[in-house]
């Protein structure tokens, strides 16, 4: 009258989760062509918006100069 419990079978070998999101991670290489396109867009780019941002940071960086020397009188005059 013993009987056996049927043991659980183990459940079906599944890929790890490390090798698949490797894969999916992993990009193909571009192309020469892509990559000097690439390079000549983000140059181009450059040329047109480093004028614009550096007067942008230059007059950021006067401001704050400007304020910060502003502050430190007054702390020295007693203000």
């Amino acid at each position: 009258m013993s009987q056996k419990k049927p043991s659980p079978s183990p459940p079906p070998e599944q890929p790890s989760s490390s090798s698949s999101s490797d894969e999916t991670r992993r990009r193909k290489r571009p192309s020469f062509r892509n990559v000097v396109l690439e390079v000549m867009n983000f140059r181009k780019f450059n040329k047109y918006m480093e004028p614009i941002l550096e007067t942008l940071v230059r007059k950021v960086v006067c401001e704050s100069f400007v304020l910060y020397i502003i502050i430190s009188l007054s702390c020295l005059c007693g203000w």
